[in-house]
């Protein structure tokens, strides 16, 4: 089974260091990958024998190896979101030949014929990012290794995993995500039919993992005090150099104000895409895809036997997706504005009937501690 084959490779590392890719493959996962190789997917099949190829090459510090693995991986984390959302999808005839770059799937959703090329992005720092989080790792290891010889419980130093540099605002995570989206997007892959860019962001994971991420701006009450933010992906997509990015508040009084954008988002610069599809992974290992697209694409890069209707775009982002939104904000509404204490990337309609009732109970409990704060903020001035 792929679970144990995988599992194999993360002996490597238990009790002595932590890899950051090794770390976002999730064994859940590879069991749907390996249930579509069962079940006669002749892409997962493929994907199947070239994971095992590639997992067999890997050492303890071949990143090479893992990298690859890791972008085969993607790919059938691609084709398992698309079964499940009862999408045709096949690998593309002709990849690589006549030395002409084509997306990696094609794909049919009733009866409309679409690409999905899939981008794995790699951690700001390239290799450099992952040797340090290994090296930090294999210190706090071997620091609580020489404690253990002591009597007593001992705790190991805290490790942060994060495919971002250390101390990266909104912003930059933001102009991190074009940049890296425009290094690895050919014109030739995304024009050579209808294409949805999906893009994994297992390795950069960031406040994109819910959908206000798709609106322009949000309202957060997730910290002590209301927090109005702007949606990453919304501006990876649909930012323009200028724009104003709001961050959090890091104390009371302080300015929400990260600095202006400097890059141009993605579906300008590529308006001939279907749309961009973002999958996040959440600390549960729990996949949502979250989808822009432009309210009228513009497919003329397109050869004219290959294009659809404009209206399709919008149809077939909706079929790949568990939201979607564009540059207008039109389903903006759709989505929750006022964030829960605890954070989720469940998708949350406005319409539900419930949500009236559990936005009741949510500001009694915050009106409660609120009061609590105050009180203790208050006890601690005097004393």
């Amino acid at each position: 089974m792929l679970r144990d084959l995988w599992g194999n490779v993360c002996k490597q590392y238990a009790g002595i260091t932590t890899n950051f890719t090794v770390w976002r493959i999730s064994p859940e996962m590879l069991d749907e990958i390996e249930r579509l190789a069962l079940n006669g997917s002749p892409t997962a099949q493929s994907i199947e024998k070239e994971f095992r190829a590639f997992v067999n090459a890997i050492t303890l510090q071949n990143f090479a190896a893992i990298a690859q693995a890791y972008e085969v991986y993607c790919e059938g984390v691609a084709c398992v979101l698309l079964d499940k959302q009862g999408i045709k999808f096949k690998r593309t005839p002709g990849t690589g030949g006549h030395k002409q770059q084509r997306p990696d799937l094609e794909c049919e959703l009733d009866g409309i014929r679409f690409f999905v090329e899939v981008k794995a992005l790699e951690v700001q720092g390239g290799k450099y990012h992952h040797q340090g989080i290994m090296n930090e790792a294999l210190e706090i290891q071997a620091d609580l290794d020489e404690r253990a010889k002591e009597p007593g419980v001992h705790v190991g130093g805290a490790l942060e995993l994060s495919g971002f540099k250390v101390g990266a605002t909104r912003a930059d995570r933001i102009e991190s995500l074009i940049e890296k989206i425009e290094n690895n997007a050919k014109f030739d892959q995304l024009t050579y039919g209808p294409t949805v860019l999906m893009v994994m962001l297992g390795r950069l994971p960031s406040d994109a993992d819910g959908p206000y991420a798709l609106v322009p701006a949000y309202m957060d009450e997730t910290s002590y005090s209301p927090n109005v933010l702007s949606g990453e992906l919304w501006h990876v997509g649909f930012g323009q150099p200028g724009n104003l990015i709001l961050d959090w508040v890091e104390f009371e009084g302080a300015k929400a104000i990260d600095r202006l954008l400097s890059k141009e988002g993605v579906l300008h610069s590529r308006p001939y895409l279907v749309g961009v599809a973002f999958v996040s992974q959440d600390i549960r290992d729990e996949h949502k895809v979250l989808g822009l697209c432009r309210s009228v694409p513009d497919f003329t890069p397109i050869d004219v036997s290959m294009r659809i209707p404009d209206d399709h775009a919008q149809y077939i982002m909706t079929g790949v997706c568990d939201a979607v939104n564009d540059e207008l904000n039109s389903e903006g509404y759709r989505f929750i504005r006022r964030m829960p204490k605890e954070r989720t990337n469940a998708l949350i309609p406005l319409a539900d009937e419930s949500k009236s009732k559990v936005s009741a109970i949510y500001r009694l409990l915050h009106s409660f501690w609120t009061w609590v704060a105050a009180t203790v903020r208050g006890w601690l001035s005097k004393h």
